[in-house]
């Protein structure tokens, strides 16, 4: 087993509120036929909770190592280590070395990767299925650090756009299968599925587990089991990451943290702020900082200007 993906517990590290003085968190978005996010990232002391990405979370480690659970194992990655995460993978996350990690990010819609490898004559898996979320193709690794530097900087959108669909056309035909194949829905499968939709449709309402439980006919104890079996987050998690992603949304469509908050199902904003710096690594106000300097800091650049920074934002 090589030094990939070989059992490795992670470095605990205390949970902070805010990036100490070595940490670094930019995160923007770029149009290129979808929106685009990308992350760029140094961690020490930050651990990211167990979470989940709606899309694909493909990225590079530049320098140290990540150590993070996923499938249930342990994962470890090394300079030039290409992470390739399926959509609804539960995740964490943490630096695995004293002086930390730093790496890039990219975010893509599983829509997107399946319209763009339709364009490819040859039989691509679609949607793609990463077999192992970390792996080993230093000739990758370098095509993807240069698409993420050609996505920060004032590079031509014909130059962009076809690094991107060369990049990602290598990766799937590299590294991905097909998606299993679906056995037949069992009850349970059915039952995970009634209750997703039903979290999907309240995410902002305070659920309780009974009410879940007696939505799908089971036990509170035997749906904490199947639902966790099924989608590696029990629902309580899973609603935060709904809860998360639908903040995103009205953050970028101007909304301020405090009536996110409450439109998500938070309590107040100091809790969404908590939630979101332990998912993402940044707080709202960041989010929305970044993708503002980060189109602002050139000319050509393709990145959204989402809106200026405001006081009630934090």
């Amino acid at each position: 087993m090589n030094h990939l993906n070989r059992p490795h517990t992670p470095r605990q590290t205390p949970h902070q509120t805010a990036s100490g003085p070595a940490e670094r968190f930019r995160f923007w978005q770029v149009s290129l036929g979808d929106d685009l996010e990308l992350l760029q990232a140094t961690l020490r002391t930050h651990t990211y909770a167990r979470h989940a990405h709606e899309g694909y979370a493909i990225g590079v480690t530049e320098r140290g190592s990540q150590a993070f659970t996923c499938r249930g194992e342990h994962w470890c990655t090394r300079p030039g280590s290409v992470l390739a995460i399926n959509p609804e993978e539960a995740h964490d996350g943490c630096s695995a070395v004293e002086e930390g990690v730093t790496y890039r990010m990219l975010y893509l819609r599983t829509e997107f990767y399946q319209r763009l490898l339709d364009e490819f004559r040859e039989q691509l898996p679609n949607p793609p299925f990463f077999q192992s979320p970390v792996f080993a193709d230093d000739e990758l690794a370098g095509h993807l650090l240069a698409l993420h530097r050609s996505l920060e900087g004032p590079t031509g959108r014909l130059d962009q756009e076809s690094q991107l669909v060369e990049t990602l056309g290598q990766l799937a035909q590299r590294h991905a299968n097909a998606l299993p194949t679906p056995v037949d829905l069992r009850l349970h499968q059915r039952a995970v599925r009634v209750v997703r939709d039903y979290l999907h449709a309240h995410l902002a309402a305070d659920i309780s587990l009974s009410e879940l439980a007696a939505l799908v006919g089971m036990s509170r104890f035997h749906l904490l089991r199947v639902f966790r079996g099924e989608m590696g987050l029990p629902p309580y998690a899973y609603l935060t990451q709904l809860r998360l992603r639908k903040a995103k949304q009205l953050l970028r469509s101007g909304e301020s943290a405090a009536s996110v908050a409450t439109a998500v199902g938070y309590v107040d904003q100091s809790h969404l702020i908590k939630r979101f710096k332990a998912a993402y690594g940044i707080t709202p106000g960041q989010l929305v900082e970044n993708a503002y300097a980060g189109y602002h800091k050139h000319n050509n650049c393709n990145s959204k200007c989402l809106r200026s920074p405001r006081p009630d934002i934090l």
